[in-house]
Protein backbone atom coordinates (compact mmCIF):
# COMPACT_ATOMS: atom_id res chain seq x y z
CA UNK A 1 0.00 0.00 0.00
CA UNK A 2 1.38 3.64 -0.50
CA UNK A 3 -0.52 6.43 -0.08
CA UNK A 4 0.20 9.87 -1.11
CA UNK A 5 -1.70 12.62 1.24
CA UNK A 6 -2.09 16.27 -0.15
CA UNK A 7 -4.17 17.84 1.88
CA UNK A 8 -4.91 21.63 2.56
CA UNK A 9 -5.40 22.39 6.32
CA UNK A 10 -6.30 25.32 8.03
CA UNK A 11 -4.85 25.71 11.67
CA UNK A 12 -7.91 27.17 13.91
CA UNK A 13 -6.75 25.85 17.40
CA UNK A 14 -4.66 22.85 18.39
CA UNK A 15 -7.26 21.42 20.28
CA UNK A 16 -8.96 20.74 17.11
CA UNK A 17 -5.73 19.30 15.34
CA UNK A 18 -5.66 16.97 18.44
CA UNK A 19 -9.30 15.64 18.91
CA UNK A 20 -8.98 14.71 15.46
CA UNK A 21 -7.18 11.97 16.43
CA UNK A 22 -6.26 10.95 19.61
CA UNK A 23 -9.03 9.82 22.00
CA UNK A 24 -8.56 8.35 25.73
CA UNK A 25 -10.11 5.07 26.86
CA UNK A 26 -12.23 4.49 29.07
CA UNK A 27 -9.68 2.26 31.16
CA UNK A 28 -6.81 4.90 31.29
CA UNK A 29 -5.90 6.77 34.47
CA UNK A 30 -3.25 8.43 35.60
CA UNK A 31 0.18 7.07 37.18
CA UNK A 32 3.34 8.70 38.91
CA UNK A 33 7.01 6.94 39.91
CA UNK A 34 10.06 8.43 40.89
CA UNK A 35 10.43 9.96 37.40
CA UNK A 36 7.03 11.76 36.84
CA UNK A 37 3.58 11.20 35.72
CA UNK A 38 2.39 8.91 32.84
CA UNK A 39 -1.16 7.91 31.38
CA UNK A 40 -1.44 4.01 31.61
CA UNK A 41 -4.30 2.41 29.15
CA UNK A 42 -4.37 -1.25 30.08
CA UNK A 43 -0.65 -2.33 29.52
CA UNK A 44 0.47 0.25 27.58
CA UNK A 45 1.30 4.45 27.57
CA UNK A 46 -0.02 7.56 25.69
CA UNK A 47 2.77 9.47 23.91
CA UNK A 48 2.59 12.64 22.04
CA UNK A 49 -0.50 15.16 22.15
CA UNK A 50 -3.15 13.46 24.17
CA UNK A 51 -6.71 15.61 25.81
CA UNK A 52 -7.54 14.44 28.97
CA UNK A 53 -10.44 15.93 30.99
CA UNK A 54 -10.01 19.05 28.51
CA UNK A 55 -6.84 19.84 28.80
CA UNK A 56 -4.13 18.77 25.96
CA UNK A 57 -0.93 17.51 27.44
CA UNK A 58 2.29 16.01 25.21
CA UNK A 59 3.68 12.62 26.52
CA UNK A 60 7.36 11.91 25.58
CA UNK A 61 8.57 8.67 23.72
CA UNK A 62 9.42 7.09 26.79
CA UNK A 63 5.42 7.43 27.93
CA UNK A 64 6.00 10.96 30.62
CA UNK A 65 4.20 13.36 30.70
CA UNK A 66 6.70 16.30 29.74
CA UNK A 67 6.52 20.21 31.59
CA UNK A 68 7.93 23.52 31.28
CA UNK A 69 8.80 23.72 28.21
CA UNK A 70 7.76 24.43 24.93
CA UNK A 71 6.32 21.80 22.32
CA UNK A 72 5.96 22.14 18.63
CA UNK A 73 5.49 25.82 19.43
CA UNK A 74 3.29 25.23 22.39
CA UNK A 75 4.30 25.94 25.62
CA UNK A 76 3.67 23.53 28.33
CA UNK A 77 3.15 24.38 32.02
CA UNK A 78 4.10 23.16 35.13
CA UNK A 79 1.17 21.06 35.15
CA UNK A 80 1.96 19.78 32.05
CA UNK A 81 -1.33 21.27 30.22
CA UNK A 82 -0.43 23.35 26.93
CA UNK A 83 -0.72 27.07 28.00
CA UNK A 84 -1.99 29.08 24.70
CA UNK A 85 -0.71 32.60 24.52
CA UNK A 86 -1.91 35.50 22.63
CA UNK A 87 0.58 35.38 19.80
CA UNK A 88 -0.43 31.75 19.25
CA UNK A 89 -3.64 32.16 19.58
CA UNK A 90 -3.50 34.96 17.03
CA UNK A 91 -1.40 32.91 14.63
CA UNK A 92 -3.88 29.92 15.14
CA UNK A 93 -6.85 32.49 14.16
CA UNK A 94 -4.88 33.86 11.05
CA UNK A 95 -2.44 31.04 10.24
CA UNK A 96 -2.35 30.48 5.88
CA UNK A 97 -3.55 27.63 4.12
CA UNK A 98 -0.22 25.07 4.03
CA UNK A 99 0.45 21.82 2.09
CA UNK A 100 1.33 18.59 3.76
CA UNK A 101 3.14 15.90 1.25
CA UNK A 102 3.51 13.08 2.46
CA UNK A 103 4.63 9.74 0.78
CA UNK A 104 4.03 6.83 3.23
CA UNK A 105 4.29 2.97 2.52
CA UNK A 106 3.56 -0.13 4.93
CA UNK A 107 5.09 -3.61 4.15
CA UNK A 108 2.38 -5.77 6.44
CA UNK A 109 3.32 -9.26 7.44
CA UNK A 110 1.75 -11.64 9.46
CA UNK A 111 3.03 -13.96 11.91
CA UNK A 112 1.66 -17.75 10.68
CA UNK A 113 -0.74 -17.29 14.16
CA UNK A 114 -2.92 -14.16 13.18
CA UNK A 115 -3.03 -15.32 9.18
CA UNK A 116 -6.70 -16.35 9.52
CA UNK A 117 -7.51 -13.06 11.29
CA UNK A 118 -10.12 -10.79 10.10
CA UNK A 119 -8.51 -8.72 7.50
CA UNK A 120 -10.88 -5.51 8.32
CA UNK A 121 -8.88 -5.92 11.52
CA UNK A 122 -5.42 -5.90 10.02
CA UNK A 123 -7.00 -2.46 7.57
CA UNK A 124 -7.78 -0.66 10.83
CA UNK A 125 -4.57 -1.11 12.43
CA UNK A 126 -2.92 0.21 9.00
CA UNK A 127 -5.17 2.88 8.35
CA UNK A 128 -4.63 4.05 12.62
CA UNK A 129 -0.95 3.77 11.74
CA UNK A 130 -1.14 6.06 8.84
CA UNK A 131 -3.60 8.28 10.66
CA UNK A 132 -0.61 9.01 13.71
CA UNK A 133 2.20 9.41 11.08
CA UNK A 134 -0.26 12.29 9.23
CA UNK A 135 -1.24 13.56 12.33
CA UNK A 136 2.47 14.22 13.31
CA UNK A 137 3.32 15.30 9.95
CA UNK A 138 0.79 18.04 10.22
CA UNK A 139 1.32 19.40 13.94
CA UNK A 140 4.84 19.73 12.55
CA UNK A 141 4.10 21.20 9.59
CA UNK A 142 6.55 18.44 7.80
CA UNK A 143 6.08 18.72 4.48
CA UNK A 144 7.73 16.23 2.35
CA UNK A 145 7.36 13.09 4.86
CA UNK A 146 8.13 9.92 3.54
CA UNK A 147 8.25 6.26 5.47
CA UNK A 148 8.84 3.16 4.43
CA UNK A 149 7.92 0.50 7.34
CA UNK A 150 7.80 -3.34 7.75
CA UNK A 151 5.48 -3.84 9.87
CA UNK A 152 4.92 -7.54 11.54
CA UNK A 153 1.99 -8.34 13.19
CA UNK A 154 2.90 -11.40 15.74
CA UNK A 155 -0.38 -11.33 17.85
CA UNK A 156 -3.86 -10.13 17.81
CA UNK A 157 -5.61 -11.12 21.22
CA UNK A 158 -10.13 -9.94 21.78
CA UNK A 159 -10.65 -7.41 24.66
CA UNK A 160 -14.29 -7.43 24.48
CA UNK A 161 -17.05 -7.82 22.16
CA UNK A 162 -16.11 -6.65 19.07
CA UNK A 163 -12.67 -5.10 20.10
CA UNK A 164 -9.31 -6.44 19.62
CA UNK A 165 -5.47 -5.68 20.79
CA UNK A 166 -3.06 -5.72 17.47
CA UNK A 167 0.37 -6.03 18.56
CA UNK A 168 3.51 -5.33 15.82
CA UNK A 169 6.96 -4.70 15.63
CA UNK A 170 8.26 -2.39 13.31
CA UNK A 171 11.33 -1.55 11.36
CA UNK A 172 12.35 0.61 7.98
CA UNK A 173 12.90 -1.49 5.00
CA UNK A 174 16.62 -0.89 4.63
CA UNK A 175 16.75 -2.54 7.66
CA UNK A 176 17.55 -6.10 9.00
CA UNK A 177 15.67 -6.44 12.25
CA UNK A 178 12.71 -5.33 13.54
CA UNK A 179 13.28 -3.69 17.29
CA UNK A 180 12.68 -5.78 19.69
CA UNK A 181 13.06 -3.50 22.65
CA UNK A 182 9.40 -2.81 22.63
CA UNK A 183 6.17 -3.48 20.31
CA UNK A 184 3.56 -0.84 19.44
CA UNK A 185 0.08 -2.30 19.30
CA UNK A 186 -3.46 -0.78 18.33
CA UNK A 187 -6.56 -1.10 19.82
CA UNK A 188 -9.39 -2.18 17.41
CA UNK A 189 -13.03 -2.02 17.74
CA UNK A 190 -15.93 -2.54 15.42
CA UNK A 191 -18.64 0.21 15.01
CA UNK A 192 -22.33 -0.23 15.06
CA UNK A 193 -22.35 0.58 11.64
CA UNK A 194 -20.40 -2.26 10.50
CA UNK A 195 -16.56 -0.65 10.16
CA UNK A 196 -13.61 -0.84 12.12
CA UNK A 197 -11.30 2.12 13.63
CA UNK A 198 -8.26 1.83 15.08
CA UNK A 199 -5.68 3.60 18.12
CA UNK A 200 -2.19 3.16 18.14
CA UNK A 201 -0.48 3.18 21.67
CA UNK A 202 3.28 2.27 22.29
CA UNK A 203 3.80 -0.87 24.73
CA UNK A 204 5.93 -2.74 27.15
CA UNK A 205 8.84 -4.61 26.12
CA UNK A 206 7.59 -8.26 25.26
CA UNK A 207 8.94 -11.51 24.22
CA UNK A 208 10.06 -11.84 20.24
CA UNK A 209 8.63 -14.38 18.21
CA UNK A 210 9.04 -15.81 14.85
CA UNK A 211 9.16 -13.58 11.19
CA UNK A 212 7.14 -14.27 8.77
CA UNK A 213 7.45 -12.76 5.28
Amino acid sequence: MKKYLKKVIALVTVTISIMAFNSIGVNAEWKQDSTGWWYKNGDSYYTGWKIIDGKNYYFGENGYMVHDTIINGYKIGSDGASIQTNDQSEKNQNSNLFDVDVSIKYNIHLDDKVKDVNPNIIRATRQAMFDTDCYSARINHYNGLSINTDVLIFDVKETGTDSWEVCFHLKNSDEKDYDRIGYSHASVKKLDDGSYIGEISRSFPCESVGETY
